[in-house]
């Protein structure tokens, strides 16, 4: 099973955790990493999936955001 399976367990605690992975490639920006993390309150086991990768830059004319 995976993480997003997990929603609307009771047993489970899940959430989204965004992690920065480096800069645009303008300088300007971020790129992101979205994983949804679902950990269980009684045993220590924590699963976890990537969902999508953003990319948060101001500059229109970006070049990462092509």
């Amino acid at each position: 099973m995976n993480a997003n399976s997990r929603r609307g367990d009771k047993n489970w605690d899940v959430y989204t955790e965004e992690e920065v992975v480096g800069g645009c490639k303008c300088g300007k920006g971020k790129v992101i990493d979205c994983y949804t993390v679902a950990s269980h309150e009684k045993v220590p086991r924590v699963e976890r999936d990537f969902d999508e990768r953003i990319i948060r830059c101001n500059n229109p004319l970006c070049p990462s955001k092509s």
